[in-house]
């Protein structure tokens, strides 16, 4: 924390983000992780990718 504060970096995409997908991935087995920043967002992004639509259900 105290790195990431000195070095102005205390959101977004920077090295320590990027440690974690790689360790995420490793301990996963995965070719890649990818980090939100709530689970509303990772909801919203799965939906996405599922390209679902109004009036599709989902169980």
């Amino acid at each position: 924390m105290r790195q990431a504060i000195q070095n102005v970096h205390t959101c977004g995409d920077g090295p320590f983000t990027k440690k974690c997908h790689a360790l995420l991935e490793e301990i996963l087995g995965v070719n890649k992780a990818l980090l939100t920043t709530s689970c509303t967002h990772a909801l919203e992004m799965a939906a996405l990718l599922l390209d679902i639509h109004p009036g599709d259900e989902v169980i």
